[in-house]
């Protein structure tokens, strides 16, 4: 399914949400950020990202940054790296996180509107047709039958 590009951008910011929703409120539960991490990986439900958040996790005992790990994998959109960025230079990470996951949600909900608002005229179609097919397979046989009885 990460073939197809639109399908691929709603899975990676599905994912994304989840995990920076979930990151966020553990965040300011007061649990610590390597704890959340892995907690948060687990609700991704995406083995790529998991992946990539668990050596994220690694790299950051040895003493890394959050943000740069996620620069380097090039599925996950600048936006949410250089987000990250600020919030470990400010120390604001929960906000930060809540506040990606809220603009991922209106991007989900704007993407999805799209597609239902072009899907609807190709749904009227096809509905038409198979109302048309059903009324042509009970109408053509009536016909039949009366130009017999003449």
């Amino acid at each position: 399914m990460l073939v197809l590009p639109f399908v691929k951008t709603m899975i990676i910011q599905t994912a994304l949400t989840r995990f920076c929703r979930s990151a966020s409120l553990l965040l300011l539960g007061g649990v610590p950020l390597l704890d959340a991490l892995a907690l948060s990986r687990r609700v991704m439900k995406h083995p790529l990202l998991e992946k990539v958040v668990e050596e994220a996790e690694k790299k950051i005992i040895e003493g890394a940054h959050l943000s740069d790990q996620f620069k380097l994998v090039s599925y996950i959109p600048p936006l949410v790296s250089r987000m990250l960025a600020i919030a470990e230079e400010t120390g604001r990470m929960a906000p930060m996180m809540e506040n990606i996951a809220d603009i991922y949600d209106e991007e989900i909900e704007r993407s999805l509107q799209q597609v239902t608002t072009l899907l609807q005229p190709v749904l009227l179609v096809v509905l038409g047709g198979i109302v048309g097919v059903v009324l042509l397979s009970i109408l053509l046989p009536l016909t039949d039958v009366s130009s017999f009885l003449q």
